[in-house]
């Protein structure tokens, strides 16, 4: 997995624990019309690949990410073709 996939993944699941209290594990879903990646965030923040279809470690937009705590707390946003972020909810 590409080094920026990593960080991006990083960025997302530090704002989900700061900002909106989703507490780990967490089960995170990406993906684009191609490519599609499930991974687990444990407690220490350990991310483990679950299942990937992926034709290569690029990803294109749109991109649509999910990530879901263990108390089913969830939130949802998508990066649009244009590079624009639709709110994470």
């Amino acid at each position: 997995m590409s080094e920026n996939v990593l960080q991006f993944l990083e960025t997302i699941i530090v704002q989900c624990l700061g900002e909106h209290h989703i507490q780990p594990p967490l089960v995170v879903t990406m993906g684009d019309n191609c490519n599609v990646l499930v991974v687990n965030v444990n407690e220490r923040l350990e991310l483990a690949v679950l299942s990937g279809d992926r034709e290569n470690d690029t990803f294109t937009l749109p991109l649509n990410i999910s990530i879901v705590g263990q108390d089913s707390r969830a939130a949802r946003l998508v990066i649009e073709r244009d590079g624009s972020i639709g709110g994470l909810h």
